[in-house]
């Protein structure tokens, strides 16, 4: 989903926060390997990691606040009916 320009945009607007995407595709193994290097002593600091996002596409959300709110709404609705069917 991570290279799906639709689905990013879709968060972006319902977020109503911009969303990048990196420019490398393996960004989550490269973030976990990271932190594992941070965690075993073998990074300092976390400014290396500020590579990771160089080069990323950038989703400004485009739906207007009102819409947003409508839309997570009816989302709430619908996952309180879900919970509701089986509890």
């Amino acid at each position: 989903m991570a290279r799906n320009d639709w689905f990013l945009q879709c968060q972006a607007n319902l977020l109503g926060l911009p969303v990048l995407r990196a420019a490398h595709s393996e960004s989550t193994a490269l973030g976990a390997a990271f932190l594992a290097a941070l965690g075993a002593g073998l990074v300092r600091d976390e400014s290396a990691l500020r590579g990771v996002l160089a080069g990323a596409t950038r989703f400004d959300p485009t739906l207007p606040a009102a819409d947003r709110e409508a839309r997570v709404a009816t989302w709430r609705k619908a996952v309180r009916a879900v919970i509701g069917f089986y509890t």
